[in-house]
């Protein structure tokens, strides 16, 4: 129709689909609405879980788990002293380290904290990490990384291995709950440039928390794997969801050996597994008639 009245039409605005089926893909499709009332910040969600479920595991690795009271009381142990060294009003602090129970510990303790945390891998250049703390007005560093101790950074930089950190057990933490207040920051890629720091606020993290329990969860013995790198977005969902719902992270540890996804289909703990569709690609080499995942 349009060729016919408009011969000098371009080809841009040639379109491909009627108006009719634009709205059904983009609206219709698309139509997940739920009036969440969001009235508590998600650290506030998995403090609860320490209080309901305190002897229910939170964390496992290899033979090893913490519980939801053991795993409240080293990030409240970690968060008093991070106050004692970078104040009570809300800073950004960045987590460098592996995926690790010492990574889960370090996020609650920083949010108990009052602060935000900013998540580098640790094998991110190191001039790409370097950028991101100075653009991010990072105040101090916690890592687990050698590496990343040894380097001398304009910031204050705390090994997670210390168990000192954690011998605060009088010190009382002082924060208030602000949905309005900063909760993460994560970097894009950089492919096309430098790479840009998003802000996610309390609020907005809760109510995707929210929805992510409901979309995922679906019974309490549920065993989200934590796998991927935690500079990655949707490593947020295997550390957060869990522990709002009162289930499980099973942590995988990087292997020379062997690549991480092989290690949760022999491991056949995990039921569920966040990725992207080159992991579900990957899925297809392994046998997994036996095996108890059930969301991916």
């Amino acid at each position: 129709y349009l060729l016919g009245t408009r011969a000098n039409i371009a080809l841009q605005e040639i379109p491909l689909i009627t108006e009719k089926s634009k709205n059904e893909i983009i609206y219709g499709y698309n139509s997940y609405f739920a009036k969440r009332q969001i009235s508590e910040t998600v650290l506030q969600k998995i403090e609860r879980q320490s209080v309901t479920r305190p002897k229910a595991v939170a964390v496992s690795w290899e033979q090893n788990s913490l519980t939801y009271e053991e795993l409240n009381e080293k990030a409240e142990h970690l968060a008093a002293h991070l106050q004692s060294q970078f104040g009570k009003s809300q800073q950004i602090i960045a987590v460098i380290t592996s995926h690790s129970v010492e990574y889960v510990i370090a996020v609650l303790a920083i949010l108990k904290a009052g602060y935000a945390f900013l998540p580098v891998d640790p094998e991110e250049a190191v001039n790409r990490i370097a950028y991101m703390l100075k653009d991010a007005g990072v105040v101090g560093v916690l890592t687990d990384q050698q590496e990343v101790l040894s380097r001398k950074d304009a910031v204050q930089t705390l090994d997670l291995r210390d168990p000192t950190l954690y011998a605060n057990k009088n010190g009382r933490v002082e924060r208030t709950d602000n949905l309005d207040a900063l909760a993460y920051i994560i970097y894009t890629s950089g492919s096309s440039g430098n790479p840009k720091g998003v802000l996610i606020g309390q609020r907005s993290f809760s109510n995707y928390v929210d929805y992510a329990v409901d979309a995922y969860i679906k019974d309490s013995s549920d065993v989200f794997a934590f796998f991927t790198s935690i500079s990655f977005d949707f490593t947020i969902t295997s550390i957060f969801v869990p522990l709002a719902s009162g289930t499980q992270i099973r942590i995988y540890k990087k292997s020379k050996q062997q690549y991480e996804l092989h290690s949760i289909v022999e491991d056949n703990k995990a039921t569920i597994i966040k990725m992207t569709p080159s992991h579900l690609a990957l899925l297809n080499e392994y046998d997994l008639s036996k095996s108890i995942i059930r969301t991916m």
